[in-house]
């Protein structure tokens, strides 16, 4: 099944945004051992690894950052049951801290549905905590 390209623009940022908030309860949020943390929120394409390479490197890309981390990229994580497929997510949003402070927003659509300008994205908005979810309005614990 064919699918529309990938659109992705890639913005600086003019100081750094948490990508914790970013990520919230229902993101991704890594953090590599050189100091470079990543915050995304929402899904463009779900791909399964093998894939993952010919798709982002066949985007449309504003990218003039052009640095390791900027542009749309796919994140995930690997299954722990041996011959489970793995997949990745292309984000709809993500933000990057660079280990110099450098700081980066990136949004995906796809052609015909093309992503908003990164410089038109509402930071506050963005990094707004969740409502709080409903909790159990009664629970009983017994013993098994």
């Amino acid at each position: 099944m064919s699918h529309p390209r990938l659109v992705a623009v890639t913005r600086r940022l003019a100081e750094p945004v948490d990508p914790a908030a970013v990520a919230r309860d229902d993101g991704v949020l890594l953090a590599r051992a050189d100091g470079t943390t990543i915050g995304t929120r929402g899904t463009v394409r779900r791909l399964p690894v093998a894939e993952a390479a010919a798709v982002l490197a066949a985007a449309g890309v504003d990218d003039p950052v052009d640095r390791p981390g900027s542009g749309p990229l796919a994140v995930g994580a690997l299954p722990f049951r041996p011959g489970s497929d793995a997949e990745l997510i292309v984000p709809a949003t993500a933000v990057v801290v660079a280990p110099d402070g450098g700081a980066w927003l990136t949004t995906v659509g796809v052609e015909g549905a093309e992503p908003p300008d990164p410089a038109t994205v509402d930071l506050d908005e963005l990094t707004a905590p969740s409502p709080p979810r409903p909790g159990p309005g009664r629970f009983e614990v017994a013993s098994a």
